[in-house]
């Protein structure tokens, strides 16, 4: 029989046979289908616009963007096994993505009151600093052991193609342009080589492209050039997945690290929000509205899709760690998670 572990999913002791880990004292069980799911558990509530997440192995990190117009988003976080949310940082100006390493907490504020910014934090807490201000749009952020990496989209003056993709050092230092003139990237990812992202088409129904560049620099090249409205990326150690599309046309796509036509994962989704991958499933959250919204899981080996949660209000961001699936609900305003499953 397996066990889920509501106590401490995100420590990886999830469940016994999944290689996760053994239980640990205290832990608390019960049973679980082999698909995953059940109930999910709500980590934070009443929150204002949650809408972008990360997990690390014990903490769920989170912005809640707020009201437009109004610089009064958070940065929080709460232990993955639940307890008392910790605010890292209030009064922010419309924050999005969020990534964190062993020692700091990363986001992008975008904008609106004032120009966007990257900002970072300690992760023990303290003081917010900037790591690049006068950013057009930030949007997305990736880090790794020497650098920060984000996106902006550029600006609606010159119809976001001066949109651009930048890093930074962790340790301090300013910012150095890896792309320019990029048309309104929308998310990127890293990995040993390469920063990955996606840019919209120059109009209506023109398709966008999923898009490369070495982490030190070089010229950018084109992995996908016929995607329709890209909106979230993750990478494997062999592809690279991506959302795109709305209504009927959305669906999860995917190529190999070198480029190529793409192979669809899902379709037939109404309007795919978020992406995040292990080593052997692809989650998604799918927004129709409503209150119909799900999240999901497909394996990236191929196959059905599998309903982990319904009747979710407006899910958003997503992320994992080996036992769970955590997501942001921008309406209901919950930070949730639920077993994952094999």
């Amino acid at each position: 029989m397996k066990v889920r572990i509501l106590a401490a999913a995100g420590l990886c002791a999830a469940w016994a046979g999944t290689g996760c880990g053994p239980k640990k004292s205290g832990q608390k069980c019960e049973s679980l289908t082999t698909d995953g799911g059940g109930a999910p558990f709500i980590l934070a509530a009443q929150l204002n616009v949650p809408k972008q997440l990360f997990v690390d192995g014990t903490s769920v990190y989170w912005t809640e963007a707020g009201t437009n117009g109004v610089a009064n988003g958070n940065l929080s976080m709460v232990p993955v096994q639940g307890g008392n949310p910790t605010v890292y940082a209030m009064g922010l100006d419309q924050p999005g993505a969020v990534i964190a390493d062993a020692t700091t907490v990363y986001w992008v504020n975008g904008g609106g009151v004032d120009a966007g910014a990257v900002m970072k934090v300690p992760i023990a807490g303290g003081t917010p600093t900037v790591v690049a201000s006068g950013q057009p749009a930030p949007i997305g952020i990736a880090v790794d052991s020497n650098n920060v990496y984000w996106a902006t989209e550029g600006t609606a003056s010159n119809n976001f193609h001066d949109g651009a993709i930048w890093k930074a050092p962790v340790g301090g230092g300013g910012p150095t342009a890896l792309a320019m003139n990029e048309l309104q990237p929308t998310a990127i990812a890293v990995d040993s080589a390469n920063v990955y992202w996606l840019t919209n088409g120059p109009g209506p129904g023109s398709p966008g492209q999923v898009r490369a560049v070495p982490l030190a620099g070089g010229t950018p090249v084109v992995l996908n050039g016929q995607t329709e409205a890209p909106s979230s990326i993750a990478v494997s150690a062999t592809n690279i997945y991506w959302a795109s599309g709305f209504g009927s046309n959305a669906a999860i796509n995917q190529i190999p690290l070198a480029g190529g036509d793409a192979g669809v994962l899902v379709t037939g989704l109404n309007n795919a929000q978020s992406i995040t991958i292990d080593g052997t499933n692809l989650y998604f959250s799918d927004l129709a509205g409503n209150g119909v919204g799900t999240v999901q899981k497909v394996p990236l080996a191929g196959g059905m899709a599998v309903q982990l949660a319904s009747d979710q209000l407006g899910p958003f961001g997503v992320a994992n760690d080996c036992g769970s699936l955590f997501w942001a609900d921008s309406t209901g305003g919950t930070v949730s998670k639920i077993i994952k499953g094999p």
